[in-house]
Order: C-alpha cells, then sequence, then structure tokens
C-alpha cells in the first residue's frame, strides 16, 4: 500500500467521523430527538455489496458486507433516547456473524451510526445533537419494504487529501428513523472500496402490493470533467401487472455541500416519457451536462419518474472534477476465453470475455460494457456470454476512465454449432503423487460433455502406458462444468520410479476423439517402508525397540506429524508420530505364546495407510530352577482409564499356583495401596487400578512378592500416567490455524477416537 493509503483507510473505517463534519442547519423549530422504533421490530436488509481494493486484508465496515447476502436488525430495547437491536449478518457461503447495535439517536453514541437516527426529521434538521452535526440534505417519496415511505437523505463528500474521496449516500425513514439505504465509496489514486444495502422486509409497516414500477440506474457514479458531459441508462419495470406511461423530468437539488449555487450540473432525459407494458421494461437516456465553474465535488442527483400519482425514485452521484491537464483516454482491450482454448467456440457455451489488458495511461478504467454481436450486452471487466446460435460475431468493449473519457476495441469471435456427441478431459491429477508401494493412489479426472445429450462412457487411468484404474458405465450430463470423476490405484507389486499418468474416456460415438486423452503429472513410487526390531526375540516382558524408515512425508502440509500405530500380531500396543519418514518406538512384548509373531507399523495417510512388518520370536521364560515371579502391566495410562496388570508365578520355568501372592502399588505422592487380585489360570493372576481422573500423573511402581514351600520370589514393574491427548493437544484442536486448517474437525475427532483417545476397551494395553 502507498504511503497515503493508511491514514486514509484510517479514516474511512471510522464510519461516525463522516457524521461530524460541519452544515448548514435550516431555520426552522428544533426537532426532538426520540426513537420511532420499539421492541420487536425488525428489519432486512440485502441487495448487499461489498469490495475492497485499498491493499491488504479488508477492513470493517467494508469486510462485514463483502459477499454478504442479507442482514437483519431486530430491536431488543428502546430506553429514552436509546436503542439497542440485534444484528445478523448472513453471508453467501451460509456463515453467519452476529452483533448488538446501542446507542443514542441523540447523540450517536456505541455503535448506532447510520443504523437508527431520531424519528421525524425533516429537510434542514441536524441529525444529532452533537456540535456541527451535518443535516438532512432533502426528502422525498419512493416505496420501501412494498409501501411508498417518506425519505430522509443525508449526502456526505470528503477530501482528505488529493486525489482521495469519501462518499456517504444515506436515506432513513422519516416516521420511524430507520435505515433505509446505505451508499458508501472510497476512492483513491490507487485503488477503491464500498459498500451498499438497502431495506427490502419489515414489520414496522405492511406491504402495499399494487401495480407499480421499479427504477434503477447504471451506472449510479460518474466522474466528469467541468465542460464535459456522462451519460447513465435509467431502466424502468413493470411490476404487478402495471401499464402506462412514464415521464422522467429534471428536478430541483441541492448540489455540493448543501448549499445553493449559480452552477450545477445539467440533467436531461431522453425520451423524457416512456410506456411500460404488463411485464415489461423500458430504458431511457440520462445525460448529465457539468458547465464550467461548477464547484468541484460530488453531486447527489434525484431521478424521479411519475405516472399519474404514482412515483418512484432513484439516484446518480456525479463527482467533478476541475479541467486540468488534457485526460488521455484510456486503452480498451480484450481477451476471448472459450472452454476448451484448442477449439473454435460452441452455441450454449460459457465463454468469458475478459477485459484486463485495458488500462487509461494517466488515471483508472471506471466502468466496462460490452456489445456481443448479438443484440446482447454486459457489464464488468470480466463478462461470461453463452451464444444461442452459429455465427460470426463481432465483439465490442467500450471503456470509460475516471475523466469520463472512452476507449473501445472489437473482436471477432466464430460460434459453431456443438456436435452431437463429444465428451473429453479436461484436466488430470492424483493423491498423493508420491507414494510407497502397496499404498493406494486417488486417481481424479475432469470430464467435460461438449455434446447435446448426456453420455455413458469409460474412463481408463494409466500408469506410463500401464493400465492402473478404470471406471465403467457412468453417466455425464450436459453441462457448462466440469463433471469429476475419482478411481482408487492399489499399486501393490508396481515397482519403485516415477510414472507418468493419463487417462482416456472411452465413448463409441465421439464425434471429437482430440480430447478423449490427457496426459498430466507424475507419481512416484517408493520401495515399500522398512521396520526393524532390536532385539528380535526374547521372552515376554522383553523391551523391543522398532526403527522405522523409508515411509513417505506427509504433504497437507508439508512437515505436519503423521501418525503411526504400532500391533503385536493384532493387539494395539501404542503410537507414535513421524515428521521426516522414520521413527523409533518402545515397547515391551505382551503376553503371548511362545513361537513367532509380528510387529506392525501402520503409517496413516490419506486415502490409504502404508504398512511395515517385522518379525519377533517368542521365547519360553528361562527356567531358573526355583520360583519366578513377572509382573506384566501396560506402559503408559491417561486419567480415567483402568490399569491392568497381570502376574505370572513360575516353578522350575512352568506356571505355579503360589501359596501367597502379594501385590503393592506405590503412587507418586509416596502413600502405598494393596491391590486384590484374581486366577485367571494356573499361575497367573489378574489385578486392576482405576486411575483418578484428577492428581493422577506420574510414575506408578509395583512390588509382587510369592511363596511356595519355602521359596520366595518378588518382581517389580511400573507404568506412568501422563495427561490425556485431548488435554495436552486441545488448544492445537481448537485452534483453525492448526489440524482444523490441515485435516478437518471432523477427520481429527475421528481419529482421536480410533486411536481411543476418547474411549478405550479396558483390556486393551495403554499407548506409550
Amino acid at each position: 500500500m502507498r504511503s497515503h493509503a493508511r491514514p486514509i483507510i484510517l479514516f474511512a473505517l471510522t464510519l461516525a467521523s463522516l457524521l461530524l463534519a460541519p452544515a448548514i442547519q435550516g431555520a426552522h423549530a428544533a426537532p426532538t430527538y426520540t426513537p420511532g422504533v420499539k421492541p420487536g421490530d425488525m428489519a432486512v436488509y440485502a441487495r448487499a455489496s461489498g469490495s475492497w481494493g485499498l491493499g491488504g486484508p479488508p477492513q470493517p465496515p467494508f469486510s462485514q458486507f463483502i459477499d454478504l447476502n442479507y442482514t437483519t436488525l431486530q430491536v431488543t430495547s428502546v430506553t429514552g433516547e436509546n436503542v439497542t437491536a440485534a444484528q445478523t449478518f448472513v453471508y453467501a457461503n451460509k456463515t453467519s456473524v452476529s452483533d448488538t447495535i446501542l446507542g443514542s439517536v441523540a447523540t450517536d453514541s456505541g455503535n448506532i451510526t447510520f443504523w437508527f437516527i431520531a424519528a421525524n426529521l425533516t429537510a434542514g434538521d441536524p441529525i444529532y445533537t452533537t456540535p456541527n452535526p451535518p443535516v438532512i440534505n432533502q426528502t422525498f417519496t419512493q416505496t420501501f419494504a412494498g409501501a411508498p415511505r417518506t425519505v430522509d437523505a443525508l449526502n456526505i463528500t470528503q477530501t482528505p487529501s488529493p486525489g482521495v474521496v469519501l462518499f456517504v449516500n444515506v436515506w432513513w425513514d422519516q416516521a420511524t428513523g430507520i435505515l433505509l439505504l446505505i451508499d458508501y465509496i472510497v476512492t483513491t489514486p490507487t485503488g477503491s472500496a464500498s459498500l451498499f444495502a438497502s431495506l427490502v422486509e419489515t414489520n414496522i409497516w405492511s406491504p402495499v402490493p399494487q401495480p407499480g414500477f421499479g427504477i434503477g440506474t447504471d451506472p449510479n457514479f460518474l466522474t466528469i470533467q467541468e465542460g464535459g458531459s456522462n451519460s447513465s441508462t435509467i431502466r424502468l419495470v413493470s411490476e404487478l401487472g402495471f401499464s402506462g406511461s412514464i415521464t422522467i423530468t429534471p428536478v430541483a437539488f441541492l448540489c455540493n455541500f448543501n448549499s445553493t449555487i449559480g452552477f450545477c450540473p445539467i440533467v436531461t432525459f431522453t425520451p423524457s416519457t416512456v410506456f411500460l407494458a404488463p411485464g415489461g421494461e423500458a430504458f431511457e437516456t440520462m445525460n448529465t451536462t457539468i458547465p464550467r465553474g461548477t464547484v468541484n465535488g460530488t453531486h447527489t442527483i434525484p431521478v424521479v419518474a411519475f405516472s399519474g400519482s404514482l412515483e418512484n425514485a432513484t439516484s446518480v452521484t456525479v463527482n467533478v472534477v476541475g479541467p486540468g491537464p488534457s485526460d488521455i483516454p484510456p486503452i480498451a482491450d480484450f481477451l476471448i476465453r472459450v472452454p476448451n482454448a484448442t477449439r473454435t467456440a460452441q452455441v450454449g457455451q460459457q465463454i468469458l470475455f475478459d477485459a484486463s489488458p485495458s488500462f487509461d495511461p494517466d488515471g483508472f478504467i471506471t466502468n466496462y460494457s460490452w456489445n456481443f454481436g448479438d443484440g446482447t450486452g454486459g457489464f464488468g471487466e470480466f463478462a461470461y456470454h453463452a451464444y444461442g446460435s452459429p455465427g460470426n460475431f463481432t465483439a465490442t468493449l467500450t471503456v470509460e476512465d475516471n475523466a469520463g473519457l472512452t476507449g473501445t476495441a472489437s473482436h471477432q469471435i466464430i460460434v459453431i454449432q456443438a456436435p452431437h456427441h463429444d465428451v473429453g478431459i479436461i484436466n488430470l491429477y492424483s493423491s498423493p503423487n508420491v507414494a510407497i508401494s502397496g499404498q493406494t493412489i486417488v486417481f481424479t479426472a475432469l470430464l467435460v460433455n461438449l455434446g447435446q445429450q448426456p453420455e455413458t462412457v469409460d474412463l481408463t487411468f494409466y500408469y506410463d502406458s500401464h493400465p492402473a484404474a478404470t471406471v465403467n458405465g457412468f453417466n455425464i450430463p450436459v453441462t457448462q462444468y466440469p463433471y469429476y470423476v475419482n478411481a482408487l490405484w492399489d499399486t501393490s507389486g508396481i515397482a519403485p520410479g516415477n510414472y507418468t499418468i493419463s487417462a482416456t474416456v472411452s465413448l463409441a460415438t465421439d464425434q471429437n476423439p482430440a480430447n478423449d486423452q490427457f496426459t498430466d503429472g507424475q507419481v512416484t513410487i517408493l520401495p515399500p517402508p522398512v521396520l526393524v526390531a532390536s532385539p528380535t526375540s526374547g521372552p515376554v516382558g522383553t523391551k523391543v525397540l522398532v526403527h522405522g524408515s523409508g515411509f513417505p512425508v506427509s504433504g497437507i502440509p508439508i512437515g505436519y506429524p503423521v501418525t503411526v500405530d504400532v500391533t503385536f500380531d493384532d493387539q494395539f500396543v501404542g503410537f507414535t508420530t513421524m515428521t521426516n519418514g522414520t521413527f523409533n518406538f518402545v515397547f515391551n512384548v505382551p503376553v503371548a505364546q511362545a513361537g513367532p509373531h509380528e510387529i506392525h507399523a501402520y503409517a496413516q495417510f490419506y486415502p490409504s495407510q502404508a504398512e511395515a512388518t517385522a518379525n519377533f520370536t517368542v521365547t519360553p521364560a528361562p527356567s531358573a530352577g526355583g520360583l519366578t515371579l513377572t509382573i506384566s502391566v501396560g506402559t503408559i495410562y491417561f486419567p480415567g482409564d483402568t490399569a491392568t496388570i497381570y502376574v505370572l508365578s513360575s516353578l522350575n520355568g512352568g506356571p505355579s499356583p503360589a501359596q501367597t501372592v502379594h501385590l503393592t502399588l506405590l503412587l507418586p505422592n509416596g502413600t502405598a495401596r494393596i491391590l486384590t487380585f484374581k486366577s485367571i489360570s494356573p499361575g497367573l493372576y489378574q489385578a486392576s487400578y482405576k486411575v483418578p481422573a484428577t492428581g493422577s500423573i506420574g510414575t506408578y511402581a509395583l512390588v509382587a512378592t510369592s511363596q511356595i514351600n519355602n521359596l520366595n520370589a518378588t518382581a517389580l514393574g511400573s507404568f506412568e500416567v501422563k495427561p490425556t491427548w485431548i488435554q495436552s493437544n486441545g488448544r492445537n484442536i481448537a485452534t483453525a490455524g492448526t489440524v482444523i486448517g490441515a485435516v478437518g474437525t471432523v477427520s481429527v475427532l475421528g481419529l482421536a477416537w480410533r486411536k481411543g483417545y476418547f474411549t478405550k476397551r479396558k483390556d486393551e494395553f495403554p499407548a506409550p
């Protein structure tokens, strides 16, 4: 952003500051400043728009109106001159934001600005009782929410620095003081910002359904130099079957800062009278001429249409600038973008007309208008149009700059009739594009049906020239938008290497096979990951170090931790995370039969996990020639878990019931507790301990003693209680920039549930 932009923005964002501009008051009795609304009154504002081109992220209030669908006001209390209302902004993406509007209609306290003023003000009245407040410019009648209302209008223009204009046009309902319309524009030499909304529904008054007509202007903001002229189009629309003649005539208005001056814009309408048929529309041209000597600044020109006793009104704002040096007209140019750049445009296709190459050498472009050469037109820098018949058309772009000068450019476009059968591929990608052999890869192809009827097709994906996956017999409708088709590729048995991916769509009646095949991108298949256990054999309780390597690195985002589940055979023994494709994990061999077993590591990648396996042999417990005692317990538990402890009594290498067995639990706070247990098989005992939900973090020791005849044995074990994953990572779960932004709330909670963070089977070994 340029150096002058920041103070301009800060000034513009303080809407209330614009209402502190001094103004000329009318010469009549002072009004009474009381609200005209009551609790329960409701208003809905729509036809909303917002834009931001001042650099940096959009700022309030403009950011509140960008992509706004509608906003509602609900008056909750009225006390004296104070009004409180609940406000909700509802956006196009179905999200909503709530706020509270409160303050005084007399002093503009709080954040009440613009939403409410005092009731029964009229032209010349100050809108607030504060020193030097602005005054109501004029009053007129216009239909809002289905009923004619007397409008209090306020227009303010400020120029905080050369080339910067702040303009606010606000209309209130005279009887209630509630906002009817707001039009707020900030323009600078490098950009602009704007917001607009108008009242469309309320319960304060009842609609008066009757035939009438609507009125609108395009454009409704003109910049004209002294001595120059420009025009807007007035559009009149029949409503509720209205039929009749409508006349638009110039009306007297206050121009430039509420003072009557010798030179004002001269306005004419051509034709001055039009006829509207039921359900029809008509157009007039409003030409505005600026005599030399007209005070520079912003002028709001009322546009009032009459038909008998009916009338409707809108307005056009004219920014008058000095003659200055001769202005250079803008340069018009545009691009024509068809859906398939290699093919001629077809009937019914949405074609993009892109005016971004246009520019103004000494200013900026304010308006873009299009003539597509088939009797239709459009507006805006980017316009979409579909031709209804084949032919050779001349599309013309007219651009207007900030001085009111115009430039024109034309290009020809050939439009042909679409073939009856034409299905093609316009894009192709894979996820992930780096995987280990055995992982599943998702192929996605974007198909288009450029023909004239739905088609049933087959789609085959390839790696190099080898088929990877096929989707048969699916239907593609005729649509201007891409049709997404997914297929899964099981890479088991695929040799490591780099493979080019492609896809082919098959349709026997296809009249354009040129777009049936698409090649794009590469998939890298890595060797299977390696899992090494150390040691590779030992009795129950042996501490084993598992080292994994060769796993792919997460790409969502790059470097984000990947969860690895570790099992002994099918028994879950814990999990860890990795960021660079390698990990170490330590566990104690759980109770298992002597013989060969498998250690599995499952890395949780989308769309499928990556697996590696190592072998481990459980050997019989060594015979000590006497009594031995062993303790088996999980390594880590969480508050609220139940720790399950096994004690094995062996005599001469074989399980043997003990005459006496005692098990003592030493808590982290130094206290001890005798645990009771039960015999579940000869020589094997089971005990359990419910870990308290609070105050239980730390390391717990287990001491077991047993006696058979004159033989005694002792065993020592331990486990640790740690905070739950939710407790230690809850902030990350709730922070959009961390877990939610990467994989989504549902995925995180689902992962937590699956890992047992929220629930855990009581007979599972806890995760280390």
